[in-house]
């Protein structure tokens, strides 16, 4: 007999995950405040169980965070200009680049080498925590819904890639 799935909806929960993050950001307890009125960022970080880098792309996903940068990568990006270019233009690391994006689940999931990054990462981040995380099942759960097929476990996937 087949498992049921162990969430109905992943976009949905990934949604309602973002909005609890921004909730949360825009409500912060006494005492819980950063400069600008919101919660910090670190206690949104230990509160969800997630990195400080995650919870604000999160935060940049949702439009509660903003930066110059961002406007500027996003610009860039739609002119056409690769990754790389972008990088040398802004100088740089890749990783700083794309944490000041908006995270978009869909080139995620339409992409098997993005999947396997963003899997890595959230294995990392687990790893790190020492609680389980959640958002790697529903990172997958997603990828399946999209693509009609679950993604590799990461030591078969390094394999069929031969990494």
């Amino acid at each position: 007999m087949p498992r049921k799935p162990k969430y109905i909806n992943p976009d949905q929960t990934i949604e309602d995950f973002y909005a609890s993050v921004s909730d949360a950001y825009n409500s912060p307890g006494e005492g819980e405040q950063s400069r600008d009125g919101k919660k910090k960022q670190e206690l949104l970080a230990e509160e969800f169980g997630i990195s400080r880098i995650k919870v604000r792309k999160i935060l940049i996903t949702t439009g509660d965070l903003t930066y110059p940068e961002t406007r500027l990568i996003q610009e860039l990006l739609a002119s056409d200009k690769k990754m790389e270019e972008i990088c040398e233009i802004l100088k740089m690391a890749p990783s700083t680049v794309n944490s000041l994006l908006p995270h978009n689940l869909d080139v995620v999931v339409g992409d098997d080498e993005e999947m396997y990054k963003a899997l890595l990462c959230l294995k990392a981040e687990e790893q790190n925590t020492g609680d389980h995380n959640n958002l790697q099942n529903a990172v997958r759960l997603y990828y399946e819904y999209r693509n009609g097929l679950k993604f590799p476990k990461l030591k078969e996937y390094e394999r069929m890639t031969g990494r």
